[in-house]
Parts: C-alpha cells; sequence; structure tokens
C-alpha cells in the first residue's frame, strides 16, 4: 500500500471533518436550548456554560474516536460516532462532579439531550458522510498522476495505483531518450524531456518518481526542476534492488530512516526481555533439579 505521510493534520480531520462537526454540534446546541427553554422557560446561565463546553468538549472527543474518518463505512462511522458523543458526555459529568454543579441542570433535560443528540447525529450522520464521500472521489478524480520509470518498480507501483482506485493514473515517463516500445499495459506518453507538457496537458497533481538508486542524481535534478510547479513530487526508493532481510522504514526526529538490517533483540525490545527471563528461568530450573547432586558431592 502507497501512503503519503501527513504532516499538517491528522487523517479525518481535513475539511469533510469540519463541515460534518459544525453541522452536528449546532444541532446539538439547538437542541439543549430547546430543551432549556421546555422546561424553564429560557436558556439559563448553566446551559449556556454547557453549550461553550459540548463545543469545546466535543472536537477532541470525536477526533480522539476518528468519527467523521473518510475512509469508514456507515456501521462502523455510526458505531464511532456513538462512542465519541459518550466520551463527550462522560468528560462533562466528570467535569460536573468535580465542579459540584450537576445540581444545577435537570435531569429530564440531561437524559433527552443523551438520547436525542444520538439520534439526531446519526440522522445527520448517514447524508453528510454521503457527501463527504463523494466531495473526496471528486477531488481524487482530478488528482492525476505520473509515474516515471518504466522498469518493474514502475510497472509494480502502477498496478498498485491502478488497484486502489484513488487517483487515475495517466501513464509513465521514461526516464532516458532511447526509442519508446510501449511493452507494458500502461502508455508511456514521452520521456523526460516531455514531462513539463504533460504535467500541463493533462493537469498532472503528483508525479511519482520510480527509478532505481543507481539514478539519484537524475532523481535530485528533476525535483530541483520541478520546485516551481504545482505538482506533488514523491519518490519512491527501488528498495527491492538490495538484498535485505530485516529491513524496515521509520522516522528519526523528522529524518525518514531505512534500516537496512536489524537485529530482532533491538527491533523487539519485548524479544530481549523475554530471552532474559527464559535465560534465567532455564539456570534456576537447572540448579535446583542439580542441587542434590550437587549437595552430596559436596558433602563427600
Amino acid at each position: 500500500m502507497i501512503r503519503k505521510r501527513n504532516t499538517t493534520m491528522p487523517a479525518g480531520r481535513g475539511l469533510t471533518f469540519w463541515a460534518q462537526w459544525v453541522a452536528a454540534i449546532s444541532v446539538l446546541i439547538l437542541l439543549l436550548c430547546a430543551l432549556a427553554v421546555m422546561k424553564t422557560g429560557e436558556v439559563d446561565t448553566q446551559y449556556r456554560i454547557l453549550s461553550v463546553l459540548m463545543l469545546l468538549g466535543s472536537v477532541p472527543a470525536y477526533s480522539m474516536m476518528q468519527v467523521y474518518h473518510k475512509q469508514h463505512g456507515y456501521l462502523v462511522g455510526l458505531g464511532r460516532l456513538l462512542a465519541g458523543w459518550l466520551a463527550l458526555l462522560a468528560g462533562l459529568m466528570v467535569m460536573a462532579f468535580i465542579t459540584k454543579t450537576s445540581e444545577l441542570f435537570s435531569r429530564e433535560v440531561i437524559v433527552t439531550l443523551a438520547l436525542s443528540g444520538f439520534a439526531l447525529q446519526a440522522c445527520l450522520y448517514v447524508p453528510l458522510h454521503n457527501l463527504a464521500k463523494r466531495y473526496q472521489q471528486k477531488l481524487q478524480a482530478a488528482r492525476t498522476s505520473l509515474v516515471v520509470g518504466t522498469g518493474e518498480l514502475a510497472l509494480d507501483l502502477a498496478d498498485k495505483l491502478a488497484r486502489q482506485k484513488n487517483e487515475p493514473l495517466i501513464g509513465l515517463v521514461a526516464a532516458d531518450d532511447l526509442p519508446l516500445t510501449n511493452t507494458s499495459t500502461y502508455p508511456i506518453l514521452g520521456s523526460l524531456a516531455h514531462l513539463r507538457d504533460l504535467i500541463a496537458t493533462h493537469r498532472i497533481r503528483r508525479l511519482y518518481i520510480a527509478l532505481p538508486l543507481s539514478e539519484a542524481e537524475k532523481i535530485e535534478e528533476l525535483y530541483i526542476d520541478l520546485l516551481d510547479s504545482s505538482v506533488d513530487v514523491i519518490w519512491i526508493p527501488d528498495l527491492q534492488s538490495l538484498i535485505l532481510l530485516n529491513h524496515s522504514v521509520s522516522e528519526i526526529e523528522g529524518l525518514p530512516a531505512i534500516h537496512l538490517n536489524e537485529s530482532p533483540l533491538t527491533s523487539y525490545p519485548t524479544a530481549a526481555l523475554s530471552k532474559a527471563v527464559l535465560d534465567r528461568t532455564v539456570a534456576l530450573i537447572a540448579i535446583i533439579l542439580l542441587s542434590p547432586v550437587l549437595l552430596e558431592l559436596l558433602s563427600q
């Protein structure tokens, strides 16, 4: 699976999150105000404060539960919505208990808010989630992509992009000036000399560089040349050309790190602890079993 690391905002907290959240919290505040008016004839101060706390508390609660994540189905989304709503209610109840203000609120209003609030959010969730998915699909359809490279890595990448169907793949771009022979299932649109024209003609929004490590100088030149263009440039390292046994990819203070070989004991600290415990346990059992023999030898 190909993933793009997002450093600006957690997943699920883009425009679609805020749009659905605004709709849901607006309905909740209106419901609370209506219940307060029906009960007391006006919206008292404690209910106004509760509205503000509900507004502020819903953001971390719903974000933590990833309520409006674009990849969730309807049932999973409703389940997370219920979990987020319960987390918000639990937080408000704990705050009311600590501040000893629970007696200021009508139990009828709070119980009705808890039950009706989720029902209203659930009714809103289905159409809003559907609109959000359509909006996301529209954005993805406009995010056309190209793959620089015609080798095995580029074809493998093209296959994965086609299976994911997240963004339309226009074709491949040859990284050399040799005569173009299209032997793959994806069209080879030209060479690097035509790259800028291809980006403008097909309105490319994402460019994948799938070249071997031996082409590092060409990769750097290509990256620098496209700095002034409005296109995402993503390099897919060709790790398949290396003989790797225990490799992984991590991050060290913002710097990408490729572990070419890792010792299982350092990769999994619990394995080292388990090995140490096992060694000492075996040694202890051996001492216990051999203690009669040792005592007999010492007594002679």
